[in-house]
């Protein structure tokens, strides 16, 4: 008993540091000066200390409760030391525009205690109890994030001339020979300020620390590599490297982040630079220069087939012992195009590269995230100063394990681990920043690699789909997510946390754009053909491979690749701009436009709207009804766009059918609450819903229903809006679909015995497609020069379902003939008087009469202008 009473005290002594701190995080910036500031990052840090310490200290299994609470604490620790730094460089540069930063900027010994600090922590992991070694990797996890961030910030916010100096060109830096030979102390004194002059050191001595630490795990692994086991499998520390690697990437992207905003906001840097001296870039460029040695040694060392790897990481140990240039050299091209244009990948250990995504080696796995990050950064610098070492072999590599990863999901039969897609946000990293440079490649030379990156993409993103089911989306839905860091629980096994898969999917379209930004017209051609492939659903060179299947007792199906299409020319059509591009699209729109009628043509079932799921492919295959709301979609986004894409009079006559296909037996669908109800889908009598295709029977999906619906009444009104000429040729087409909207508005809450059992919307639902469907009638109005003529046939039908004439018998809700009656109201106002007349006549005794009466009475009271003001 005294021991739980002891615990209890101490959990909430913990629960209530841990509290300080978020708060402490929540500071306004403007409280923070820079005597606080010093104040703060001391105590901060003297309260890790004495947590390490005492984490040394618990090696009692007696104390292993403590152990975890000292380790959340250390997470609340370096998350509150990043958060005060990022406040007071933001606040400092937005005042002085200087972010010299007191302690950290000063003293060695504090910015190697961010990265030892984690290397003890890692240690102590091996100590703690296997029932909570989830719960222990998050935390690690955790604090391996927020303290690549504290060296991201760090570099990022230091004075812009320090950080900007590697990117003067190096041929101005070798335009004066006398320059070159002078003393440091002369460089230095040629600075603007003194904070020049702190800044540069500051950046020097993070760089050079964590060099040092880089230099000191290499010797360990050269170690290995001559020791008389060199054929064996070395005792790889994984959690030691993906701490090491993690800070030097934090600090080269913080430079990266520098320069984009050096770029952007000074355009006097290339002036200040003539004034630097070659050693003082050299300093901080052989710094990089070991890091990405670094990252390429360990990964052909730990994943690279052993025929190779010896040869390689003896060429790498021998580069590894000279002082490394950041300057351009012989042997180093100007721009990464070369190397994508001789784009090689090593032989590498596949099996064991995609075993990480069957859950096994999580901590290799985060070891290969916190490298394609720290390559990713790399390339993104030498996008920028247009000259890196090493790339040579690091481009190659990376991209092949991009490649291999990627795949491996894509193909996978198995739901992935959700941390699955928090490891590979680094291969997303690593591709947006190699897509990046092909704008400055030759597309001739590149053309292959770019249309190979492109099926990657596809393949991934149609795996998300797939993955997704009914809540698969097109971009525009999802603008709302974060792209903050991932966090989650590591053992966790099963898709419970949709967030994580959203997330990767947004992250993989913005990989996708860095290729489509701005792109060549041969790259972009080579884009739309591959888009344009995916969307018929043939692989290149291989026509007799069909991958649309028409519908069946089962419905359609197409491939994940066939979806993904449809996602990737969505973003095509937001994101390409400028004349010749927009021309590329142009010429292909209309093979494009053909094949979404094509998909939705193959799709179209009553099936779409349940949630129905193959037993054999559970995750393999797209959900039928989420790629058609997607091709909905996509055909709302061309038509809208009449300017610059043209339809064809058979296009627009396609899109005013859809509407028809999709809800022509809407009032049919069954509710099947089990899924061995003998009940069936459809309205048959003598079908099982079990044994119906093997498939597995549910609920209609309401969510998606409306969705549709209200996509399909867009449609309409944008084709209407856009192209009123051609829709007047197919008047019929748009009454038809009219027609079968309406009557499904008729079903809304129908609490009728002959529709016991069948599906029918509640009224909150049935009120919004009710919104959607009289921006229908309000565009006929709009239009009624074109259509004024046709208006009275729209009128006449909605009068006869609402009077009971309808397929139900029950005429129209009174609260979703308040969300019409704006519309209804705008036909009126589009009939002449001989239309109504025509009405009137027609409809003779009886209520569609009496209806059409009382919508006049009240459209003259509620709606028609008289000139009054």
């Amino acid at each position: 008993m005294p021991a739980d009473i002891c615990r209890e005290a101490i959990s909430v002594k913990f629960t209530d540091c841990q509290s300080l701190l978020r708060l402490f995080c929540w500071m306004p910036k403007g409280c923070i000066n820079s005597k606080s500031f010093s104040l703060y990052v001391t105590c901060t840090l003297n309260l890790e200390r004495l947590v390490i310490d005492h984490l040394l200290e618990c090696g009692d299994p007696f104390f292993s409760h403590k152990q975890y609470e000292l380790l959340r604490l250390l997470v609340a620790c370096r998350r509150a030391l990043k958060c005060s730094i990022m406040a007071y460089c933001e606040e400092k540069v937005r005042t002085t525009q200087s972010a010299l930063i007191p302690v950290l900027s000063e003293d060695v010994h504090s910015v190697l205690w961010l990265s030892r600090s984690l290397s003890v922590v890692f240690r102590l992991q091996e100590t703690l109890s296997e029932d909570k070694d989830c719960e222990a990797a998050d935390m690690i996890f955790s604090l391996m994030d927020h303290t690549s961030y504290v060296f991201l910030t760090l570099s990022k916010y230091q004075c812009p001339s320090a950080v900007s100096i590697i990117a003067e060109k190096p041929e101005q830096l070798n335009s004066d020979v006398t320059q070159e030979q002078s003393s440091v102390n002369e460089s230095v004194s040629c600075l603007d300020t003194t904070n020049d002059i702190e800044s540069w050191k500051s950046v020097l001595l993070i760089a050079e620390s964590l060099k040092e630490q880089a230099q000191d795990l290499i010797i360990s692994l050269k170690d290995a590599l001559c020791s008389e086991k060199l054929s064996d499998e070395i005792d790889v520390d994984w959690n030691r490297l993906s701490s090491m690697v993690s800070c030097f990437s934090g600090f080269m992207w913080g430079l990266a982040s520098a320069l984009d905003h050096s770029n952007a906001t000074d355009r006097d840097y290339k002036a200040k630079l003539l004034r630097w001296k070659c050693e003082v870039i050299s300093k901080i460029s052989h710094c990089i220069n070991a890091f990405a040695d670094f990252i390429c040694f360990t990964f052909h060392k730990l994943f690279v087939k052993d025929d190779l790897q010896q040869q390689y990481c003896w060429n790498m140990l021998e580069h590894l012992s000279v002082a490394g240039n950041f300057v351009k050299s012989d042997d180093c091209d100007s721009s990464l195009g070369c190397k994508l244009d001789s784009y090689e990948c090593p032989p590498l250990i596949k099996e064991q590269l995609q075993s990480f995504l069957d859950g096994d080696h999580p901590k290799a796995a985060v070891f290969i995230r916190q490298l394609l990050i720290a390559a990713s950064a790399i390339v993104k610098l030498n996008l920028q100063t247009k000259c890196t070492p090493s790339l040579s072999s690091l481009v190659p590599s990376f991209t092949g394990i991009s490649e291999v990863l990627l795949l491996k999901l894509a193909d996978g039969i198995e739901v992935p681990k959700p941390f699955s897609f928090v490891w590979l946000d680094g291969v997303l990293k690593y591709l947006q920043e190699l897509g990046s440079h092909f704008p400055i490649t030759n597309p001739t030379l590149t053309r292959n690699l770019f249309s190979n990156i492109l099926e990657l993409h596809l393949k991934a993103l149609g795996k998300c789909i797939s993955l997704q089911g009914k809540e698969a989306t097109l971009a525009s839905h999802d603008k709302e997510l974060s792209t903050n860091t991932l966090h989650i629980h590591i053992g966790s096994a099963s898709l419970s946390h949709p967030y994580y898969l959203d997330e990767f999917k947004a992250r993989l379209r913005m990989s996708f754009r860095s290729l489509i930004r701005k792109p060549s017209e041969l790259h972009l051609l080579s884009a739309i053909q591959t888009i344009e492939r995916a969307l018929v659903g043939v692989y290149e060179g291989c026509p007799i491979f069909y991958e649309i299947i028409t519908g069946n007792v089962d419905g359609g199906k197409v491939s994940s690749t066939v979806a993904a299409g449809i996602d990737c020319l969505d973003l095509v059509l937001e994101y390409i701009s400028g004349r010749k591009r927009l021309s590329v699209v142009k010429k292909n729109i209309q093979s494009l436009v053909a094949a979404l009628f094509n998909i939705v043509l193959h799709l179209q079932s009553p099936l779409i709207f349940y949630q129905i799921a193959m037993v054999s492919e559970r995750y393999n295959a797209p959900d039928p009804g989420a790629v058609i709301l997607m091709c909905v979609e996509v055909l709302i986004r061309v038509s809208g766009k009449h300017a610059l894409f043209q339809m064809d009079s058979w296009h627009v006559a396609q899109s005013l059918h859809i509407p028809a296909a999709l809800f022509q037996d809407f009032d049919q669908l069954r509710i099947s609450q089990d899924p061995a109800s003998p009940n069936s889908l459809l309205n048959s009598d003598n079908q099982d819903c079990n044994t119906l295709g093997g498939m597995n029977c549910r609920t209609v999906d309401l969510k998606f229903s409306v969705e549709l619906y209200t996509a399909c009444c867009q449609l309409l009104y944008t084709i209407l809006k856009h192209h009123k000429r051609e829709s007047e040729r197919c008047i019929s087409l748009l009454q038809e679909s009219e027609r079968v909207l309406l009557h499904c508005l008729e079903m809304v809450d129908a609490d009728l015995p002959v529709r016991k059992g069948y599906f029918s919307w509640g009224v909150s639902e049935g009120v919004k497609c009710a919104c959607s469907f009289r921006r229908i009638y309000e565009e006929l109005r709009q239009q009624k020069d074109v259509f004024g003529q046709h208006c009275f046939k729209f009128l006449s039908n909605y009068i006869s379902v609402y009077s009971g004439n309808g397929p139900l018998k029950t005429g129209i809700r009174r609260e979703i003939d308040e969300a019409l009656r704006p519309g209804v109201y705008a036909l009126i106002d589009s009939c002449s008087a001989d239309d109504l007349q025509y009405l009137h006549s027609v409809f003779g005794e009886g209520p569609c009469r009496n209806t059409l009466a009382t919508l006049q009475h009240d459209y003259k009271l509620h709606f028609q202008y008289e000139g009054k003001v």
